[in-house]
């Protein structure tokens, strides 16, 4: 008959040794706020029906393929387009944002996670468009991260980089309002730098 011989305790000193100055990496998890996409979503949905509607009236009583014909079919298309990509937001269960001392991850679209070394960003940057605050993430080197980027986020990026704004950003009103905070919190807790933009410091 098996008899313990302590193989228990045994395991167990041989686990807190290995655990000896190990310490547990900090993570943040932040969640997309879905109600502003939801609400989107049912517009496209009446403006897709619009379409729908223009279609089949133009078969109906129009000789021949007319110009309306044409504009409905591309519109409702477009649309069917778009409420599958916001779709594939709505029930998707991956984060926004994950950080960690180490990586910095971004889910532009669900498919899409972006992740940034820490040790290469210089810190964030915060701003406003729109009365919508907004953290530019501000990179040792940027161009490396572009020529990486996915589709999506290489196509906003392409935009923010026009319009003048940091070419990488975190809104911060498509986190869920209870998470927003906690963002400002993570920042502090994983030692971030806050930058301060360049009209406040020439104030300053």
């Amino acid at each position: 008959m098996f008899q313990d011989r302590g193989w228990g305790k045994i395991i167990s000193d041989v686990m807190l040794h290995e655990m000896e100055g190990y310490v547990l990496m900090k993570e943040f998890i932040f969640y997309r706020s879905k109600w502003k996409v939801v609400l989107l979503g049912i517009i496209v949905l009446a403006a897709e029906a619009l379409f729908g509607f223009m279609i089949v009236d133009e078969l109906m009583y129009s000789d021949g393929i007319t110009g309306y014909l044409i504009l409905g079919i591309v519109m409702f298309l477009l649309l069917l387009w778009v409420l599958a990509k916001w779709g594939k937001i709505i029930l998707s269960t991956q984060p926004f944002l994950i950080m960690t001392e180490k990586e910095l991850t971004i889910f532009t679209s669900p498919s899409e996670p972006f992740t940034f070394k820490m040790s290469d960003v210089e810190g964030l940057l915060p701003y406003e468009v729109s009365n919508v605050p907004m953290f530019g993430i501000i990179l040792v080197d940027e161009e490396k991260y572009y020529r990486i980027a996915p589709k999506t986020t290489k196509r906003i990026a392409n935009i923010n980089h026009r319009t003048g704004f940091p070419t990488f950003n975190v809104a911060l009103n498509m986190m869920k309002r209870q998470d927003r905070e906690k963002f400002l919190v993570a920042l502090s807790e994983l030692e971030i730098d806050i930058l301060v933009p360049e009209e406040n410091a020439k104030a300053q």
